[in-house]
């Protein structure tokens, strides 16, 4: 079941699907993210994964950064490393053409999305796990538990395939 504003129950018969970036907004602690860009990837889109050799974790920065008070935490916002995670997530943002906010997930992801929807970019949330009910989710373009409903949405995010979708009726 699902709430979203196109009718994406049929299937891509008769598209040509070309490559999207995908930006997956998520969190570290979240099971589902791995199968999610893994899935993407193998449809053939350029997925950014913030959990790869090169991510960002707190942990560069202390292995004791869950102990952290409010003030080290602040002052850690601005050591290089944090700096470097920061730039290299927000370019991907930048540059991608759909947003996929996977849930459960922390501040950091309903950031993420929430830049990405006011910047014009189609979002689409996947919450396999009902963590607690979230109303701003609403400003997505599409909620679901399903991810075969994501995959065939983030193939369509090129204007002319979603207008060529949306034409045929499908």
């Amino acid at each position: 079941m699902s709430h979203t504003d196109t009718n994406p129950n049929k299937g891509l018969r008769g598209l040509t699907v070309t490559p999207t970036r995908v930006y997956v907004a998520s969190s570290w602690r979240n099971t589902f993210h791995i199968d999610v860009v893994r899935l993407l990837r193998k449809d053939g889109h350029e997925v950014y994964d913030f959990k790869d050799i090169e991510g960002f974790n707190w942990s560069e920065i202390s292995p004791e950064w869950k102990l952290w008070d409010t003030e080290t935490y602040i002052a850690a916002l601005s050591l290089p490393q944090a700096e470097r995670g920061f730039s290299r997530d927000m370019n991907a943002l930048i540059n991608c053409d759909v947003c996929v906010y996977v849930a459960p997930c922390g501040v950091s992801a309903s950031l993420e999305a929430g830049w990405a929807c006011g910047a014009g970019k189609r979002v689409y949330a996947y919450i396999p796990v009902l963590r607690e009910p979230e109303l701003m989710l609403k400003m997505v373009h599409t909620v679901t538990e399903d991810l075969d409903e994501i995959r065939r949405l983030v193939a369509l995010t090129n204007a002319e395939h979603l207008s060529e979708y949306i034409k045929k009726g499908r």
